[in-house]
C-alpha cells in the first residue's frame, strides 16, 4: 500500500498539476511586472501634481496622457483576466503587459525632460541680474535664492513641501526687480553689462549716470578694448 508521500508525489507529477505551477509561476512574474509599473506611475502622478504647483500654466500633457491611457488599459487587463484567468500566461497578456511598462515610461520620460526645460528658462532670465545684484543690497538673499533653485534645477520635486519651496523661490526671484531696483534705463544697462553687451555711451545718460553714483557702483565696472 504506497504511502501518503507517495500519492503526493504522484498528484504532483499529474499533468493538470504541472499545469497550475506553470501557471502560478506565470502569476508571480506578472504581480512583480504589475507592481513595477504601478510604482512608476505613481510616482509620475505625484510628481506631475507636484511639478504643477510650481507650473500651473503648464498641463505636463504627455505624462497625463500617458497616465490615462495606462488606466485604461489596467481595466482592460483585469476584465480579461477575470473572464479567464488562465490567460494570464498567454502572449496577449504579456504583450498588454509590455503597453502597460511603456505608457509609465513615457509618463516619466515626459517630467524628466520638461521640468528641466522649464527651470533653465525660468534661470536663465535671471542669470545677469543675480551676477549684478551681487554688488546691490540684497544680493546676498538673491544669491542664496538662485543656488537653491539650481539644486532643483534637474529633476521634479518628489514632495509638496519641497514643491512649495521651489515655488516659493521663484516668486522671489521674479520680485527681485523691484526689489534690488534694476527698473528703467540703469536696470537694462546693468543686465547688458553683466553679459558683456552694454553701450558705454549709455553711461552719459543721466538717469544711469545718476543710478551708479546713488549705488556707488562704478567700481563694479571694468572698462577694456575689444
Amino acid at each position: 500500500m504506497p504511502t501518503l508521500n507517495e500519492i503526493t508525489t504522484r498528484l504532483k507529477e499529474l499533468p493538470e498539476q504541472k499545469k497550475l505551477k506553470a501557471l502560478n509561476s506565470h502569476v508571480q512574474t506578472l504581480t512583480t511586472k504589475l507592481d513595477e509599473i504601478h510604482m512608476k506611475l505613481s510616482d509620475s502622478f505625484n510628481k506631475r501634481a507636484f511639478a504643477q504647483l510650481v507650473f500651473p500654466e503648464e498641463e505636463f500633457s504627455t505624462a497625463v496622457t500617458a497616465i490615462k491611457a495606462a488606466a485604461r488599459q489596467a481595466a482592460k487587463l483585469k476584465a480579461s483576466l477575470v473572464e479567464k484567468f488562465s490567460d494570464v500566461a498567454n502572449r496577449a497578456t504579456e504583450e498588454k503587459v509590455i503597453r502597460l511598462a511603456d505608457r509609465a515610461k513615457n509618463a516619466q520620460d515626459d517630467l524628466a525632460k520638461s521640468w528641466p526645460s522649464l527651470m533653465q528658462r525660468q534661470l536663465k532670465s535671471y542669470e545677469a541680474i543675480a551676477e549684478v545684484a551681487a554688488n546691490l543690497p540684497g544680493g546676498t538673499a538673491l544669491a542664496a535664492v538662485m543656488q537653491r533653485l539650481r539644486q532643483h534645477a534637474d529633476k521634479p520635486p518628489a514632495t509638496q513641501q519641497m514643491a512649495e519651496s521651489i515655488g516659493n523661490d521663484l516668486t522671489s526671484l521674479r520680485k527681485s526687480i523691484d526689489t534690488l531696483g534694476l527698473k528703467g534705463e540703469a536696470g537694462k544697462f546693468l543686465i547688458k553689462a553683466a553679459k558683456g553687451l552694454a553701450d558705454p555711451r549709455d553711461l552719459f545718460k543721466d538717469e544711469i549716470k545718476n543710478y551708479f553714483d546713488e549705488k556707488d557702483l562704478w567700481h563694479v565696472l571694468a572698462v577694456k578694448i575689444k
